[in-house]
């Protein structure tokens, strides 16, 4: 039985690796961005993007996958049965772990450190890498292990997005539990 059982979960554990890193990636790069440009930006709409950014947090999993096959199952860009549909609904739901982990590191770092590295010559570039990331990279971990994490066993979105071909481990387990091989 369990031959049988790990025969028939490779795949889905491959495929559930392969989703959740691509959208711990994308949540990685674009929370920590927009965190970036809510905690130091000039923005009066801080509070938009704030909410825009955890509004789908807050909705249920079912929800946002309701959305995204309505989206995208005609029209101009069809994703129904891929995997880009999965990793768009994954980076939805967990991109403001991100955002909130790393909004909060950067707020507490003081902005005269930014300054004394420009006054020093460096660039903006130079700056976010030599004196920022290091600072922020706690919080950047903190989020992707929270990120992949909860994805390797989301399911709620899953079971209406995914295809044969994306099966996933949630996916699998919840099919052995119910006999339906």
């Amino acid at each position: 039985h369990y031959r049988n059982v790990g025969s028939q979960l490779v795949a889905p554990i491959v495929n559930s690796l392969i989703l959740a890193g691509i959208a711990t990636a994308l949540c990685i790069a674009f929370g920590a961005v927009t965190a970036y440009a809510s905690a130091r930006g000039k923005m009066r709409a801080r509070w938009a993007l704030d909410a825009t950014i955890m509004l789908p947090f807050v909705l249920p999993g079912l929800v946002i996958g309701v959305a995204y096959l309505t989206a995208f199952n005609s029209g101009p860009i069809i994703l129904t049965g891929t995997a880009a549909i999965l990793v768009l609904a994954y980076f939805t739901r967990r991109v403001a772990f991100v955002f909130r982990t790393v909004a909060a590191a950067i707020s507490q770092i003081d902005p005269k450190i930014e300054d004394a590295s420009t006054i020093c010559g460096a660039s903006w570039g130079q700056t976010m890498r030599k004196a920022m990331l290091p600072l922020v990279a706690p919080a950047l971990l903190s989020g992707a292990i929270l990120v992949f994490s909860t994805l390797i066993s989301e399911i709620s979105a899953t079971v209406l997005l995914y295809s044969a071909r994306w099966k996933t481990i949630a996916i699998a387990i919840y099919e052995l539990v119910l006999g339906d091989q």
